[in-house]
């Protein structure tokens, strides 16, 4: 279990309760969820359903709400049982008791192959260190048995010089970052099938299916 800093951030019981007000209250939170909600939709319906699903993290149920209305069999994983309580309060008030796992990330407690798709919403980016998020996509490959929605992230350049960075690209005709963000990907075993992009940020909802699956006919 590696540490670093953003793993403690939301273990704090007041920052869990203001969580979802704090980032998303205002217009522009408003516009940001809605737009990554209906990517997020968009993703969902270009594959397969009914599905048994794990939405990790979970955090405070951002999309919890949809996956259930969606009629998946859902499960919720996240480091921090602050946030999953403020969830778990929130999901009874609509008469819901999702399943929910305190786990780290890199050490699912899950079989192999367990679940029809995991999604990684909005956590993959810059805070994280490179070894973490490797581990992580590791571990989300190991227990989907073939699908992985996942939001984009911005990573840093490649190299430490401005002119390398405007050369690939220009080279590559699109942004370096997002170049390497989905080459890491696709090293650890996924190959992308779509992308659905979130209107208003530079980031989009990808698609993508276990390599070792990808071709078969169920």
């Amino acid at each position: 279990m590696k540490s670093y800093k953003r793993k403690y951030s939301y273990q704090d019981e007041a920052v869990a309760e203001a969580y979802l007000e704090t980032r998303f209250s205002d217009p522009r939170g408003r516009e940001e969820n809605e737009a990554t909600k209906l990517a997020l939709e968009r993703a969902l319906n270009s594959i397969p359903e009914p599905m048994k699903i794990l939405d990790m993290p979970c955090g405070s149920g951002r999309f919890t709400s949809y996956f259930c209305e969606k009629g998946c069999l859902y499960f919720g994983a996240d480091i921090s049982m602050e946030m999953m309580k403020v969830l778990d309060r929130e999901q009874r008030t609509q008469g819901r008791t999702p399943s929910l796992i305190r786990c780290d990330g890199e050490h699912l407690p899950f079989k192999d192959n367990v679940f029809d798709c995991v999604t990684c919403i909005r956590f993959l980016g810059q805070a994280i260190p490179e070894m973490v998020r490797r581990g992580v996509l590791k571990e989300l490959n190991r227990v989907s048995k073939k699908w992985l929605i996942l939001q984009s992230h911005n990573l840093k350049a490649i190299g430490p010089f401005v002119l390398i960075k405007v050369f690939l690209r220009e080279l590559l005709g699109r942004d370096v970052s997002k170049y390497r963000f989905r080459k890491e990907i696709q090293s650890l075993g996924w190959k992308e099938e779509g992308q659905f992009w979130i209107q208003g940020i530079n980031r989009y909802i990808g698609v993508y299916q276990k390599a070792a699956q990808a071709g078969r006919v169920e």
